[in-house]
């Protein structure tokens, strides 16, 4: 009897031991596939590839989801790719503000600044559930990081497009502005030269005013020269900008 509850208790503690390892393999392999999400999600260059890789993330985790992202492009889709049904996206609308992680019958709503998505078929386990709660947790902080990397991007991109616009704008406005002035100071060379006689001006008196408009030529052309230092200036922080996007 006592090598028969011996043996019972190295039974017990043997399937104790097993079932420890097979839950610490498990959550290695999902830690381990949540690290990999985030590294698939880094990838991605648009909210379209965030979508694709969060239901990568779900169907290996065996969960059907569904999912509402509000920025920085507004979309909501189903497991299957499909748009949401109205009440679905009521509810939505509903929980969205109801903290992290709302879990009511069998779904999860998991919610975020800028995305949430609603986990459909909860395990019945409590255990299982609390692996559920931990991974799409840390899922969810992935998606808004990524989802708030894109937003800057994309502002960063209307910032430059803007930037080039106002280059291009200020390139013509000076091109305009200097066409214009020299032919008003040019004009007026003329007018004042071919008016000396009827002026009876001395010669000392025509010399110091040709020597003054040449003058107001020359400093009019060198402020047309830091006209295009500034011009060249906001072209380099076009390009600069432009590298800091891309990195």
């Amino acid at each position: 009897m006592k090598l028969l509850k011996e043996r019972h208790a190295l039974q017990q503690s043997h399937q104790e031991a097993y079932q420890l390892v097979e839950v610490t393999m498990k959550q290695a392999s999902q830690y381990s596939y949540v690290m990999s999400f985030f590294k698939n999600l880094n990838a991605c260059t648009n909210v379209e590839g965030v979508i694709q890789t969060f239901f990568d993330a779900m169907r290996f985790f065996r969960l059907r989801a569904s999912i509402s992202v509000r920025k920085p492009t507004p979309m909501m889709l189903d497991f299957n790719g499909a748009q949401l049904s109205p009440i679905e996206a009521n509810v939505y609308e509903t929980i969205a503000n109801k903290g992290r992680l709302f879990e009511f019958g069998q779904r999860l709503m998991v919610n975020g600044k800028h995305v949430s998505f609603l986990v459909k078929n909860m395990p019945a386990d409590d255990a299982v559930k609390g692996e559920v709660r931990d991974y799409t947790a840390a899922i969810v902080e992935g998606l808004e990081a990524k989802l708030e990397d894109l937003s800057l991007r994309s502002g960063m991109a209307q910032a430059i497009a803007d930037l080039k616009q106002t280059v291009a704008d200020i390139s013509s406005a000076i091109n305009e502005h200097n066409t214009i002035v020299n032919s008003v100071l040019s004009d007026m060379l003329t007018k004042i030269s071919s008016s000396y006689h009827l002026l009876e001006l001395t010669e000392i008196q025509e010399d110091f005013f040709t020597k003054l408009v040449e003058e107001g030529v020359v400093n009019l052309s060198q402020s047309e020269g830091a006209l295009f230092n500034t011009q060249v200036d906001l072209q380099r922080l076009i390009k600069q900008l432009e590298a800091l996007k891309l990195v």
